[in-house]
């Protein structure tokens, strides 16, 4: 149930008065619409409508998010610190709509399912914005002695954002990785939803 979309961290060197204000996170949700009277057909229009996972493979539903850094540098005594490491995670969820059923009870299991599918890609989305002020909190410690010009601190801070990112994306594929198995979360879902 997840594609993640990831953007490039960017940096951005603004110039700020704030020191270390943090991270902060937007949402915005989008549905792609389908209809159906029965689970079968309704997973059959998620197959075809649904967002792509790479080249084949669809999802029932989607979490991607951007990340935008704030920073600013600043040396005293010959020591550069960042004066600001803020960030900003926007995260993106796309789920299915049911727009048009005929059964009360395919209803009644569509609102069932909808809400296990929107737990799972929230909990993407939690992952997401621990990545982000795991790395924001070490940024925000670097001190590089002897950096006038700053370049081992940004070096540092690039490096910092790579495997974070790298050791968060570990735990969404894990996460993924329990949520789809055999008998797993997932399966149990599309189970409920298609009888």
């Amino acid at each position: 149930m997840r594609t993640v979309g990831i953007s490039a961290l960017v940096v951005l060197l603004a110039a700020s008065a704030s020191a270390n204000a943090g991270v902060s996170a937007t949402t915005t949700t989008s549905t792609y619409k389908i209809s159906g009277n029965s689970g079968q057909e309704l997973m059959q229009q998620m197959d075809r409508k649904g967002p792509r996972q790479g080249y084949r493979a669809s999802a029932i539903a989607q979490t991607s998010y951007d990340v935008k850094w704030n920073m600013d540098w600043q040396v005293n005594g010959g020591v550069c610190s960042p004066s600001q490491a803020d960030a900003i995670v926007h995260i993106k969820y796309r789920y299915p709509e049911l727009v048009a059923t005929s059964s009360p009870n395919l209803k009644n299991r569509w609102a069932k399912f909808l809400v296990g599918v929107r737990k799972h890609e929230e909990q993407h989305g939690k992952y997401a914005i621990q990545m982000v002020s795991a790395a924001q909190k070490s940024i925000a410690r670097i001190r590089s002695a002897g950096d006038p010009s700053c370049a081992r601190a940004k070096q540092e801070a690039s490096r910092i954002m790579r495997v974070t990112s790298a050791d968060y994306e570990a735990r969404q594929r894990q996460f993924d990785a329990v949520e789809h198995q055999p008998g797993g979360k997932v399966e149990r879902l599309v189970g409920r939803l298609l009888p």
